[in-house]
């Protein structure tokens, strides 16, 4: 198509002149247009080809990295990998997925159980609402993942990664503390790689752990033997556990007609009086000990009692008990002990019988200590075989001589200040303050008491 010079009106192709102007349209224009009309299109460059298609190349590339990276970093797929590793049993690819304390003890194949069987199901419930919540409102903070019992269980942290383009979540696992306390001293307590030396009854922090199984020993020592202690423990996740260790021993009580004795074991001196024990023990169980007494009396005479042999169903005691006369005659010095310093010990040593025999209605534990025939036998073997199947209980607090006066050649009087908690059938108690006199004669057998007098009674209920 052409068009006039002049006008610029289209021009048909065998015009000679402007239909509008008039003007005559020369040859060579025509001929012009037309070689201009029939000139071809020029090809692409290659350069620009070669742009083109890398530029799609790499749109192509990154599509499929951002898909690639975009399930890499999937909190989904975190949760899957660690659900795949529940279900197939999987403990160490399970384990990788969570980070935990250097110093806190764990258990990977009982941890890996528990929270199999116990957690597993709440964990997921709470991880995937955190997900839902984190992409609708980021906030990047640490979150928790309770236990079913509410203890925590793992913190949980969205981290940015690739310029913020995609969010990652670190799990990691919260210990809880491990309390022991122990029934004896110097006690050694050891589970897993932790051991800690523990003073009786004092609750001290052993370790930090994870839940799972694990196996508590504990040893400790003492003059009557060795002591050992294990237990199999199953933790669950609790902020605190809490364990009493109790070794396995018994106590005995002791009475003898001179407190002032040494006790020995197995032949070697405890360097300790029978009068600084309240009790023996604890004696370990099926122990093979040999007990006796031995006392240097002021003329220097070394006296001893019977070998004796505890055993745990031995429930009355030991008495260490020396021979009577041997006493008398070895205090027949000039330096013996004074008939009021031997009849008070003797009362003072009654005193510590009688507690038990009350307690335990049995008249034999102070019968030694009685006159054969006295009204003081008599008076208390009557008291205490009433007593039979009640449930009364006696805790004696203070037994004090206050004075001792020789009568005559055979006879001292002593009067005692004693305080003593009673309990009656009803859990009712009353603490009772008495003064006593009890005369006390020296027989074939040694010092006995006769009788014994209630001189002064005071009572206060305990509300």
């Amino acid at each position: 198509m052409s068009f006039c010079k002049e006008c610029g009106a289209k021009l048909k192709s065998n015009d000679r002149f402007c239909t509008e102007c008039g003007k005559e349209i020369s040859q060579k224009a025509e001929s012009n247009a037309a070689t201009r009309a029939s000139k071809p299109r020029q090809p692409m460059k290659k350069r620009t080809k070669v742009a083109l298609l890398s530029l799609g190349i790499l749109c192509i590339a990154f599509f499929i990295t951002y898909k690639l990276l975009d399930s890499h970093y999937s909190p989904i797929k975190q949760l899957q990998a660690m659900d795949e590793a529940i279900s197939a049993n999987q403990t160490d690819a399970f384990l990788d997925q969570i980070q935990f304390e250097e110093d806190a003890l764990l258990d990977e194949e009982s941890y890996f159980d528990y929270i199999k069987e116990t957690e597993w199901e709440h964990v997921k419930e709470q991880f995937l609402h955190m997900v839902e919540s984190e992409e609708q409102q980021p906030t990047k903070l640490e979150k928790k993942i309770t236990s079913y019992n509410g203890t925590e269980l793992f913190r949980v942290k969205p981290e940015s990664v690739m310029m913020g383009l995609f969010t990652t979540y670190t799990f990691k696992a919260v210990p809880g503390e491990l309390v022991v306390a122990a029934s004896m001293d110097d006690a050694t307590v050891t589970i897993g790689s932790k051991t800690e030396s523990l003073k009786a009854e004092e609750p001290t922090e052993i370790a930090s752990l994870y839940p799972g199984g694990y196996t508590l020993n504990a040893k400790a020592k003492n003059m009557f033997g060795d002591f050992t202690y294990e237990e199999e423990l199953e933790l669950e996740a609790i902020d605190q556990h809490e364990l009493y260790v109790s070794f396995p021993g018994y106590t005995q009580s002791i009475y003898s007609n001179q407190m002032e004795a040494n006790l020995f074991i197995n032949g070697e001196d405890t360097g300790k009086k029978l009068h600084e024990f309240d009790t023996l023990g604890p004696i370990p169980e099926g122990n093979d000990l040999e007990l006796h007494a031995e006392w240097e009396a002021p003329n220097g005479e070394l006296l001893k009692t019977e070998t004796l042999y505890p055993q745990a169903d031995s429930w009355y005691g030991l008495e260490f008990w020396f021979d009577d006369q041997a006493i008398y005659a070895a205090m027949a010095t000039e330096s013996a002990v004074s008939p009021e310093e031997e009849a008070s010990d003797l009362v003072l040593s009654f005193r510590d019988a009688y507690e038990d025999a009350v307690n335990f209605q049995d008249y034999s534990l102070v019968e030694p200590y009685l006159e054969t025939g006295s009204a003081a036998a008599d008076e208390l073997g009557t008291y205490i075989a009433d007593l039979e199947d009640t449930d009364y209980y006696y805790e004696f607090t203070a037994n004090e001589v206050i004075n001792a006066t020789i009568v005559d050649d055979k006879t001292v009087s002593i009067t005692t200040s004693e305080q003593f908690t009673f309990t009656n059938h009803l859990n009712e108690q009353t603490d009772y303050d008495r003064e006593k006199i009890y005369t006390v004669v020296n027989t074939e057998d040694g010092y006995r008491i006769r009788s014994i007098t209630y001189e002064e009674t005071e009572r206060e209920k305990i509300e």
